[in-house]
């Protein structure tokens, strides 16, 4: 049995239905690989790792003060553990990761290495491939990477705008880069929500994630809301408020003091039962991010059978609405045409029980095991030479 190791060292309990967790535990799962996840305790409890992964070994690595840019704990584990180590999965094209792939190598040659980039293409389209802000420590970090890239097994990128790109930044790079979208666990609940989920669904608009953070950019969506009369639709943010943001809800009350009957900030929902109730009334999903790879929470939401509208910002959003056949994107920031579209999804014709199925139905196409396959063929074919 082939030992798969996820090294993550900031992982939260969130991580755990992410990405991050959910590769480890989905290719122990139904691959016939032994996973472990490794990272720091960065949160005081992680009830995630039992109720989403489990069976999935987690193993917990000291926190220690990290020397540059590098953790020395992680350091040492991958020294010392390199050996029983088959595949080492790295997430990121960071200084980190360059010096942990390239030990792992020297440690295991016949080892597959390989990275996650989780790409934003907005990021990479502006800086290209930069590993720092200082042009010195920069020069060093890319002889590094000019190394690594001869070194490193499998790529994955999540969306045909990332593979694109990456093809035009490093074709040396992107011949070893599969696309690999992130996926969901149906297994679990998602996109099993009953047949008769159609009559549950209400006139919700929805938006998860972090709210107020910069990335995910609420405060866009407030302000479409504000040209909008809501009538009998009701809109959800759910999620952590964080601090800095609670002003700006004040001042949007305060200037639609109408909204408050319309409009409800929910706060953190860990129950995942909890959340998957709110995806299971919405009919539109709503997420006006400033930038995103491949959001899990439109997995989740598609799942549901949400109409999805993002911004053009989000890396995956042409695959995820299947250009505009069952979502929309909107411009980032673009007000005005935010407001066009979600009077158009409002309307009561609009929402129909067959434009839910067939958002349920290509859901369906990020079942995980699904889409690990292609991982599983390129890690196979790397051990078979």
């Amino acid at each position: 049995m082939k030992h798969f190791v996820t090294v993550f060292p900031p992982a939260e309990n969130v991580d755990f239905v992410k990405d991050k967790g959910q590769i480890a535990y989905q290719m122990q799962k139904h691959l016939g690989y032994k996973s472990t996840m490794v990272c720091c305790r960065n949160s005081p409890d992680y009830p995630y790792i039992n109720s989403e992964v489990p069976g999935l070994n987690v193993e917990f690595i000291e926190n220690a003060k990290p020397t540059f840019f590098w953790n020395n704990a992680i350091l040492s584990y991958i020294w010392r553990e390199a050996q029983s180590i088959d595949v080492l999965n790295l997430y990121y094209l960071v200084q980190e990761s360059l010096l942990y792939g390239l030990l792992y190598k020297f440690r295991n040659p016949d080892g597959v290495l390989y990275l996650k980039m989780d790409m934003n293409v907005n990021i990479y389209k502006k800086v290209g491939l930069q590993f720092s802000e200082n042009y010195f420590k920069d020069q060093v970090h890319l002889k590094m990477y000019k190394l690594f890239k001869k070194k490193i097994d499998v790529v994955s990128v999540e969306s045909n705008r990332a593979f694109n790109l990456l093809h035009h930044l490093d074709s040396q790079l992107a011949e070893k880069t599969i696309r690999l979208p992130n996926g969901l666990d149906f297994q679990q609940g998602w996109g099993q929500m009953g047949d008769n989920l159609y009559s549950k669904k209400e006139n919700i608009i929805l938006s998860v994630g972090r709210i107020g953070s910069k990335s995910k950019n609420n405060e866009f969506l407030l302000r479409a809301l504000e040209g909008i009369n809501l009538q009998n639709w009701e809109v959800y943010f759910v999620g952590p408020v964080a601090e800095e943001f609670e002003p700006k809800i004040e001042s949007f009350f305060k200037r639609n003091p109408s909204l408050k009957e319309h409009v409800f900030f929910t706060g953190k929902v860990q129950d995942r039962q909890k959340l998957k109730t709110y995806y299971a009334r919405a009919k539109i999903f709503c997420l006006p991010s400033r930038w995103e790879a491949f959001p899990l929470v439109l997995l989740e939401a598609l799942s549901a059978g949400n109409y999805i509208i993002g911004t053009d910002r989000i890396s995956s959003i042409e695959e995820i609405t299947q250009d505009e056949k069952i979502g929309s994107i909107v411009e980032l920031d673009n007000a005005e045409q935010l407001q066009q579209i979600l009077k158009k999804t409002m309307e009561p014709e609009f929402y129909t029980r067959k434009l839910m199925e067939t958002i349920i139905s290509h859901a369906r196409e990020y079942d995980w095991p699904r889409v690990l396959k292609k991982l599983d063929t390129a890690i196979k074919k790397c051990m078979r030479k």
